[in-house]
């Protein structure tokens, strides 16, 4: 797969571009003229965020009821916030230097959408809190909305930079997909989940791990539980003083050591806050830990204890309070605890429209797709196959992903299911331990999964993609001990 890094970095009156072919191969940068109509600019993210505000009332996320708003009020805001990055023009020549250098590169991964990805990174600068904390998400481009790409083939990531001295966790993607579901369930009335909302993810879970197991089972005689490519675990109501003491356990029951893997917490949350479960049994109250807070609950683990990808599908979790404080759930959560990505909803969500997204991304994910990309194919689900009509309702451009770090995050190695011929690369840079050892890429793979250099191929093999993958996996991972979770 061929990556094209473009990453947009946004002051108060001016932009940034910078092009990379990958992510260690950087092009030069060139800075967008510094000649905005600032007073036009700051009109615009007004109406753009009142009009944000207005497409996100409760009732649109409700599939069975008659919708107020349609697919031409989100082209509206998408081409508003298309518009607050191409205000600024050359005047010499009259040009978008920006809109010059996409159209370039999205038209490569548009003739090749099968071999090509542009993974758009937007990062903003402290400065610019307004513009930060808009709904990119929504954006639009060639009639397209980028965040929810149909063809998948452009990745819309918020960047957030830790600083200098911040180094990214290093980790060769294991044999399975591990997943630990909190179930953030005060048990107070009007926030309580409701029973069938756990059933119903509880069994999205075991339904995509029972088609996981079969199909590997197809494939494999041999195939025995402990070879499961997915498994997960569930913490249900946990309060602040034992949420990590828990985490800890299904981390154990899970045999995770080291390996990397998912905390999913689903539950109600307020864009400064999260609602647990009350810290006695008299109260008759949420526990609403603030951002800080809650973030702060996990400095009792390691930084190998800690999650790759941290998911909250709970309301509002995502909004940005405040950006110049790093105000909001999953803001705090990625820059106190440096977590490499988090993914939450920035609107209202019903469940199951949440639900609906994450089966598509942990497929996605199972299928070998990176974090952003599995992003991606969820929003493109809920924008074009979910609801009636597309792109109708603001559920697309909910989920919003921020990462600290520019490299691809595989969670998983490649299925086996394919027959695809995998070739055996190494990297040329080789900076890490795990870079020196040949691993199995798809052909049209250039990156190293750890580093983002080169890869150099040291030969084409004539084995099926299962044996590709099992020889791999006796490099790289060891097989899970654990079994699936039990209701």
């Amino acid at each position: 797969m061929n990556y094209r890094n473009i990453k947009i970095y946004v002051e108060n009156n001016k932009i940034s571009l910078k092009i990379e072919a990958s992510s260690n191969a950087d092009a030069p940068l060139p800075v967008i003229p510094n000649n905005y109509n600032l007073e036009k600019l700051h009109l615009q993210i007004r109406v753009s965020k009142i009009f944000q505000k207005v497409l996100n009332i409760r009732r649109t996320m409700v599939k069975s009821e008659i919708e107020i708003f349609d697919r031409e009020d989100f082209v509206i805001l998408g081409n508003m916030l298309s518009n607050l990055l191409t205000l600024s023009r050359d005047e010499e020549n009259s040009k978008n230097i920006l809109m010059e250098f996409f159209d370039m590169y999205y038209k490569e991964v548009i003739e090749t959408p099968d071999q090509s990805r542009i993974r758009l990174f937007l990062e903003f600068d402290k400065n610019a809190r307004e513009l930060a904390e808009l709904p990119w998400e929504y954006i639009r481009y060639k009639d397209t909305f980028l965040g929810a790409h149909p063809y998948n083939c452009v990745n819309l990531i918020r960047k957030i930079p830790l600083g200098a001295e911040y180094e990214d966790r290093q980790f060769v993607p294991p044999n399975r997909l591990s997943v630990i579901l909190i179930l953030a369930d005060p048990g107070t009335p009007p926030y309580q989940i409701d029973q069938k909302e756990k059933n119903d993810l509880i069994g999205m879970l075991e339904h995509l791990k029972k088609r996981v197991d079969n199909s590997d089972k197809e494939k494999d005689p041999a195939w025995q539980e402990e070879k499961s490519r997915f498994n997960f675990r569930v913490i249900e109501s946990p309060h602040r003083k034992d949420l990590i003491d828990r985490l800890k356990e299904a981390r154990k029951e899970l045999d995770l050591q080291n390996e990397p893997y998912i905390v999913h917490l689903f539950g109600h949350a307020r864009p400064d806050a999260v609602a647990l479960a009350p810290q006695d049994e008299y109260s008759t109250e949420p526990d609403w830990v603030s951002d800080k807070n809650f973030a702060a609950l996990f400095d009792k683990l390691i930084p190998s204890e800690k999650p790759p990808l941290f998911v909250m599908t709970a309301c509002d979790s995502g909004k940005i309070v405040n950006f110049t404080e790093n105000r909001g759930v999953a803001f705090q959560l990625l820059v106190q605890q440096k977590m490499m990505a988090v993914l939450a909803m920035q609107n209202e969500v019903l469940s199951s429209v949440a639900f609906s997204f994450m089966e598509k991304m942990y497929q996605a994910l199972l299928d070998g797709a990176d974090i952003a990309e599995a992003v991606t194919r969820g929003r493109s689900f809920l924008g074009a196959d979910y609801f009636d009509e597309p792109y109708s309702n603001n559920a697309f451009g909910s989920p919003i992903l921020f990462v600290s770090t520019d490299k691809l995050l595989h969670l998983i190695q490649p299925a086996t299911a394919s027959e695809e011929e995998w070739v055996k690369k190494i990297c040329k840079l080789k900076p890490k331990p795990p870079c020196r050892e040949p691993q199995f890429y798809h052909p049209f793979e250039k990156q190293c999964k750890i580093c983002g250099g080169d890869l150099e191929e040291l030969g084409a093999e004539t084995e099926s993609l299962a044996a590709s993958h099992s020889s791999s996996s006796d490099e790289t991972s060891r097989s899970t001990k654990s079994t699936s979770r039990s209701i």
